[in-house]
């Protein structure tokens, strides 16, 4: 009886967990993609981030990546993107993704 009652609880916890910080997807266009740079950017201002979407043709590069953002950190995130001499255009866009720590 205890023990039902113990898993139950930990149940109900476990289904109203607070987010830390909802997903976005940011999407990078650029004349020449840095990958080391926007990394470094990235895992300055995010808590989690993985590349979903990666393309390349003659005159421009585009990245689609989905992150987690670190509390109060999307201005210092989006300022330190387009303060990269190449990158030409910067989006961010709400997600109702699923991204979970690997």
């Amino acid at each position: 009886m205890i023990s039902a009652l113990f898993i139950g609880l930990v149940l109900f916890l476990l289904s109203k967990r607070i987010r830390i910080s909802e997903p976005y997807l940011l999407i990078i266009d650029s004349k020449d993609i840095k990958t080391g740079d926007i990394e470094n950017i990235l895992k300055k201002y995010t808590l989690l981030y993985k590349l979903r979407s990666k393309t390349v043709d003659k005159e421009k590069s585009q990245l689609i990546v989905e992150i987690k953002i670190k509390k109060n950190k999307i201005q210092n995130l989006l300022e330190g993107l387009k303060s990269q001499k190449d990158i030409t255009f910067v989006k961010l866009v709400s997600y109702e993704g699923d991204l979970e720590e690997a």
